[in-house]
């Protein structure tokens, strides 16, 4: 685990795609800030939201979970250690300065309460084991310990199954493909968001991390003056949750998207509600987070 902010998590780039390439379970913290270049180091953002999934070079896929609260920190660290074990992919808990220097009750469960999971381990003797055979394109495979008597060849080639560097388009396919689909085609166990007063809601405000704290309290208040507001807060933030994003967009006329930057994650809400209902973009660049009242506002103005 490791933990970053702004320009930090530019120079980790390199080392997260050598991750992904050798499916290195790593849980990474990157705590946005004002930018973009160095910015304003003590205040808050959303502008990282494509960098760490795209950051580094040709294709691949990782996790990320956006968390509004101490008890998030706290509890979402612990599933992104869980998901980064049981997928071998980097995982981010993908914060923001409000959220991280927050002050709130945090509930630590009892020890016997908290759940882990261990990652895949080799089923066969050293002898008998062939590091990166894999049985389909989304097989997630087995990763013995330092210590435990087999040789795991590591490297950020293509390789074979044994390990050895190849040129070979067909095994560079496969490996591509694996490195794609173990997360892509499990969005549906990994994806989660939060709703609320969708079953008669007009309009849906969608957002993650701090203002969606604003957004929560915008919809209350807007109810109580008879608009027929809804509330969507994006927990999983990759693998995108397009199927759950669609469904709300069939139930609602728009989506306002509030998010502290210039337009990211409303793109990938126009993708995939794909024209089912309108989408409207509420940015702020960062320094100060969305108020209540100026999402109140917005959606009143929208409607």
């Amino acid at each position: 685990m490791t933990a970053t902010s702004g320009n930090g998590i530019c120079l980790m780039q390199e080392n997260i795609g050598y991750a992904a390439m050798t499916e290195t379970p790593c849980v990474i913290v990157d705590v946005q800030r004002a930018g973009p270049g160095t910015g304003i180091a003590t205040k808050p953002m959303q502008g990282d939201f494509y960098q760490i999934r795209y950051g580094s070079n040709a294709d691949y896929a990782i996790i990320a979970l956006a968390p509004n609260s101490p008890q998030e920190m706290f509890g979402l660290t612990i599933e992104a250690f869980n998901l980064s074990e049981t997928f071998r992919v980097p995982t981010f808990i993908l914060a923001d300065e409000i959220t991280a220097l927050m002050r709130e009750k945090v509930v630590i469960p009892a020890a016997d309460e908290i759940k882990t999971l261990e990652r895949k381990r080799p089923e066969v003797p050293p002898e008998k084991f062939v590091p990166f055979r894999a049985n389909s394109d989304m097989d997630i495979l087995p990763m013995p310990a330092f210590g435990d008597g087999y040789a795991y060849p590591l490297s950020g080639f293509t390789r074979t199954e044994t390990g050895s560097p190849t040129v070979r388009a067909d095994i560079h396919q496969n490996l591509v493909s694996r490195l794609w689909n173990k997360v892509e085609k499990n969005v549906d166990s990994i994806a989660r968001i939060e709703t609320a007063f969708l079953d008669d809601a007009d309009i849906a405000v969608l957002s993650y991390g701090t203002p969606a704290r604003s957004a929560y309290r915008a919809v209350l208040n807007a109810r109580k003056k008879g608009l027929r507001a809804g509330y969507v807060r994006l927990i999983t933030l990759w693998p995108f949750p397009d199927r759950l994003v669609r469904e709300i967009a069939e139930d609602v006329k728009t989506i306002l998207v509030a998010e502290m930057n210039m337009g990211k994650v409303v793109r990938e809400v126009r993708r995939a509600v794909e024209g089912t209902a309108r989408v409207v973009l509420h940015s702020k660049p960062g320094v100060e987070a969305h108020t209540p009242s100026e999402i109140e506002q917005k959606m009143a103005s929208v409607v």
